[in-house]
């Protein structure tokens, strides 16, 4: 079957959507030079907007037609105002043809090499006398692969590709009337099967990888740089106990030895609060409505950082506690707007108490009672 036996409407929406090739990319302004009869034809497209560019010779050597489009070829042959325009090379209706075949599913990753191997089953050409492609593969219920396949002789194409050499001109893409000679590009002749997006899965899974594990390293390395600075934070507050020690031991040996080192030691752990008392009494303090968000401990002064619904209540709670004193509210009350469920109005609060009595390393002795005091 020659290609002088294909219909007309061959070329036309042959039972099923055609749709546009997803990959294309248009400027804002398109320029489609249709190739056919010995003649040269020129629309100019701006969104729905077309208008005729007029004709004339396809035959760069005649220069006859208008001279118009003359004019406009000589600016598009400049590449710097070729940079907002697609030129687009339309072969006429009778050059070339749309199909759908359905293949295996497996056949995403080899469409260039499958469909070679089946264009003489689609078309009147073998494949070394067609330039075809696909696009939009969509996967069948079955699990097959549905593609639109366009095929155009070979022939047809190099020769209109040799017209536009003659004017100095390269085109964006190469298509065939499917609809009207001035209507949209859909596929592009020039552009090769799309390639299975699984390399490019493994690809970004490789990606994706390897930024996980510069994250990892990253967060890895602010973890041990924190580590390290509270072992250094730790560190010096040992070397200023050591220092307040020694301070001290010098002080009993000026005073004589009145004062043991045993009792400079006594001394120095009724000056400092046990973490675990102070968590005890915390919780038995502290109402349910009451959230802390921060609790510091430096020797006996505790800071206190959190959220509450009345910070009035709150400081009556600590002055009427027996184990803490010296209250004092380090920062302004800041109102919380309620989240979830919750209606009532809270408030952000930071506060400074002086932990004492049972909270003690070593609590204070109890003053002994003479017989005088017991009548």
């Amino acid at each position: 079957m020659s290609d002088r036996q294909l219909p007309r409407g061959a070329s036309r929406n042959a039972g099923f959507a055609i749709t546009a090739d997803r990959r294309l990319r248009l400027r804002r302004t398109v320029v489609i030079l249709l190739v056919g009869d010995g003649m040269l034809r020129a629309w100019l497209r701006r969104g729905e907007r077309i208008e005729a560019l007029g004709r004339m010779r396809a035959d760069p050597a005649a220069r006859e037609g208008s001279d118009a489009l003359s004019a406009l070829l000589a600016r598009l042959a400049n590449p710097r105002r070729r940079r907002s325009v697609t030129l687009v090379l339309r072969l006429a209706a009778n050059a070339g043809l749309i199909c759908q075949d359905v293949l295996p599913g497996r056949a995403a990753g080899e469409l260039q090499p499958i469909l070679a191997n089946r264009i003489d089953m689609l078309t009147p050409w073998s494949a070394e006398d067609a330039v075809f492609t696909c696009w939009n593969p969509q996967r069948r219920g079955d699990g097959r692969l549905a593609v639109t396949v366009a095929v155009a002789r070979k022939a047809a194409v190099e020769a209109a590709l040799a017209s536009l050499r003659g004017f100095d001109l390269v085109p964006d893409i190469v298509d065939f009337v499917v609809d009207a000679p001035t209507s949209p590009p859909r596929f592009d002749l020039l552009r090769p099967p799309p390639e299975s997006r699984v390399p490019a899965v493994l690809r970004g899974t490789a990606v994706a990888a390897l930024g996980l594990l510069a994250l990892a390293a990253v967060r890895g390395g602010f973890e041990l740089a924190d580590l390290e600075d509270r072992i250094a934070a730790r560190q010096l507050r040992l070397e200023e106990m050591r220092r307040e020690l020694a301070g001290r031991l010098e002080a009993v040996r000026q005073q004589g030895p009145a004062v043991s080192a045993t009792g400079l030691l006594l001394e120095l752990r009724r000056e400092r609060t046990s973490p675990l008392r102070l968590l005890d009494a915390m919780t038995r303090l502290l109402p349910d409505q009451v959230w802390l968000e921060s609790l510091q401990l430096r020797g006996r002064s505790v800071a206190i950082g959190g959220i509450a619904e009345d910070t009035a209540v709150l400081a009556r709670l600590f002055e009427r506690s027996p184990d803490f004193t010296d209250l004092r509210f380090t920062a302004p009350a800041v109102r919380v707007e309620p989240g979830g469920s919750e209606t009532r109005p809270m408030v952000r609060f930071a506060l400074t108490v002086e932990a004492g009595g049972a909270l003690l390393l070593a609590p204070a002795a109890a003053p002994t009672t003479t017989p005088e005091r017991a009548q």
